[in-house]
């Protein structure tokens, strides 16, 4: 729907879309997906937003992956134990 204001009403955003719960709650920074299926042996996706993370991750009979990407090369000690 934002995309839609946007290119109709290009002057005024619905406040909304400026508003900071919203701006907060749509600003995801850890995306995780399964890459479940017999027929792939490895895949991954970017993160969502500039300064999170993208984790895919495959849990095989066999065998188990995990692929963590990001754009930016970072410290992790939020995420460390």
């Amino acid at each position: 729907l934002k995309y839609l204001q946007e290119i109709e009403n290009r002057e005024k955003l619905h406040p909304i879309y400026t508003d900071k719960p919203y701006q907060s709650i749509n600003h995801t920074i850890l995306s995780t997906s399964t890459v479940a299926s017999k027929h792939i042996a490895a895949g991954g996706f970017g993160p969502v937003v500039n300064d999170g993370y993208g984790i895919a991750y495959l849990i095989d009979d066999d065998q188990c992956g995990l692929l963590v990407t990001s754009y930016l090369e970072k410290e992790l000690p939020n995420f460390m134990q």
